[in-house]
């Protein structure tokens, strides 16, 4: 048991069969070992979803020793995960690539299980690129302004 999430999840970086890290009760965090979702009233999980990446202009949350279970949004397959990303963000309704150990294949969901061979790979968000930076956009928000002038275009802003 740890005293403090972040060193929960700091354990469970170092541990490969650690899946994520749950709070059992106030200051009390546990490393779990299984991804199956079982309701417990009151508790919180953090599912250890691999190393975020990035490719073909989205960041895509990685899972090493698993596959995507969702169908696949059409017959074809790729021998390499750079083809299968830059083709899987062509279709709104790709949502993940996956690796079965021969081929990569774009698939319409996100449910996972695990694969001795497998990579997952799911779509998670558009990122905009300018200046040497990276931008997520995020509906909803603003932030403080630096200055009040408005720019009416992204170039020259």
């Amino acid at each position: 048991i740890y005293d403090k999430r972040v060193k929960a999840m700091k354990a469970c970086v170092r541990n490969s069969r650690c899946m994520g890290v749950s709070q059992i009760n106030p200051g009390e965090f546990i490393l779990g070992k299984s991804t199956t979702e079982k309701p417990y009233p009151g508790m919180r999980y953090w599912l250890k979803r691999g190393k975020s990446k990035t490719g073909a202009g989205y960041t895509w949350s990685t899972f090493i020793r698993f596959i995507i279970t969702s169908p696949a949004i059409n017959s074809k397959t790729f021998s390499r995960r750079k083809i299968a990303l830059a083709e899987c963000v062509k279709y709104e309704s790709c949502k993940a690539v996956s690796f079965d150990g021969n081929f990569w294949t774009l698939r319409s969901g996100t449910e996972i299980k695990p694969h001795s061979r497998g990579q997952a790979w799911q779509k998670s968000y558009q990122l905009t690129t300018f200046g040497g930076y990276y931008y997520q956009p995020l509906s909803g928000f603003t932030y403080g302004w630096l200055s009040t002038t408005i720019y009416t275009d992204y170039y020259t802003a």
